[in-house]
């Protein structure tokens, strides 16, 4: 699913805003930069969409700082907050939904509409007061069924016909914001006393045979080296872990070059990964906070199998070098299959690089200096 146009009424210091994701041969943009200084409304924009759209995906990411109440998001006089958002699924998505919805059994298959465009209005607070998180209205009026595809099918992975390659052709909706949280997942017992008791693990070995009953964890490494281990094991016609791996070492590599992941290594108190660049080897510890951040966006990708789905960004810049920012800039449509992303940026390196391509401006930026790629 993509997102052709958004509507913003009196949300946050917005008072009235329109903005058109289409070119002038009605194609939807892949990336969507939105400019402009900080406190200029760029990060409204994103949750604006993140509430009228976040919600009927039934899997949904939503900055951690955001504050739910008309004090915090309804425009100060105004007594309600309304977001119209025009939705493009295509016929193979819409496919891909009804078929999520056979293998489970769902009684509501039939109900599915076939229409490639879906408008979403949000309101808050709900006028009904039956929402807490405002009212969501469809037309069609059964269309909030094609935003449910993804979570269906994550919950029938134990199925025959369900994997996590079905979830290329199935969408969702995911904000990163300013500190890239929310990352997690559950990991085997070797690898979380890898980091909560500095344990004897011997090796990638005995992970792989030792599994134990998992435990979530948000620890960057841990999920790092589960996907890791899991990558060197058998893969079956259906599973993602090795690609979805290699996918992650060579965006790291493209981005913070000449850095790279060299692979798994095992210390003397367990399992860690090893990292090369310039002044030699080093493991996880040593990464710099510019690594980290591309790292953790890099890791969401891999790690929730992100596809075919809408992706919010705030401030792509954070903690990179011109340099580096150039190059996550042009890294962002491979980052998954036929992604949408949306990214804020008071980032000059970025504005010039774009050179007037954005979407909207929300103000105008100071001048700064810039670097040329020459990698």
């Amino acid at each position: 699913m993509k997102l052709e146009k958004i509507q913003i009424d009196n949300f946050r210091g917005i008072k009235h805003l329109e903005l058109d994701f289409q070119d002038e041969l009605e194609r939807v943009q892949d990336v969507v930069p939105i400019v402009g200084p900080n406190t200029s409304g760029k990060t409204s924009i994103l949750d604006a969409i993140s509430l009228c759209l976040g919600p009927v995906t039934g899997i949904w990411t939503v900055r951690p700082d955001l504050v739910m109440s008309p004090a915090s998001l309804v425009r100060r006089g105004s007594g309600q907050a309304r977001v119209t958002c025009s939705v493009r699924f295509s016929d193979d998505e819409i496919a891909a939904t009804k078929e999520a919805f056979e293998v489970a059994g769902h009684p509501d298959v039939d109900k599915i509409p076939s229409a490639n465009r879906v408008t979403v209005r949000w309101e808050y607070p709900d006028p009904r007061d039956e929402h807490k998180r405002g009212l969501n209205q469809f037309e069609p009026a059964s269309a909030d069924l094609l935003f449910k595809g993804r979570k269906i099918a994550v919950r029938h992975f134990h199925t025959p016909s369900t994997s996590p390659r079905s979830l290329r052709r199935l969408g969702g909706m995911f904000m990163f914001g300013q500190t890239r949280t929310g990352l997690g997942q559950r990991v085997s017992h070797p690898l979380r006393a890898r980091a909560a008791r500095q344990n004897e693990l011997s090796g990638l070995e005995e992970a792989e045979e030792h599994r134990g009953p998992a435990e979530y964890t948000q620890d960057a490494r841990l999920i790092l080296l589960s996907l890791a281990v899991r990558a060197q094991a058998p893969q079956g016609p259906k599973a993602t872990e090795r690609e979805d791996f290699e996918r992650l070492c060579e965006l790291f590599a493209m981005v913070c070059k000449p850095h790279r992941i060299k692979g798994l290594y095992n210390t003397e108190t367990g399992l860690d990964m090893e990292f090369e660049g310039p002044q030699g080897v080093y493991l996880f510890d040593g990464l710099s906070s510019g690594q980290l951040m591309v790292l953790a966006l890099l890791l969401h990708f891999a790690r929730n199998r992100i596809h075919s789905s809408i992706v919010m960004i705030d401030e792509l810049e954070l903690h990179l070098h011109p340099l580096w920012q150039t190059r996550l800039h042009q890294s962002l449509g491979t980052l998954g299959y036929n992604n949408q992303v949306l990214f804020t940026t008071h980032s000059t390196h970025l504005r010039d690089l774009i050179r007037g391509n954005f979407v909207h401006c929300t103000g105008e930026l100071g001048d700064d200096s810039t670097a040329k790629d020459e990698a």
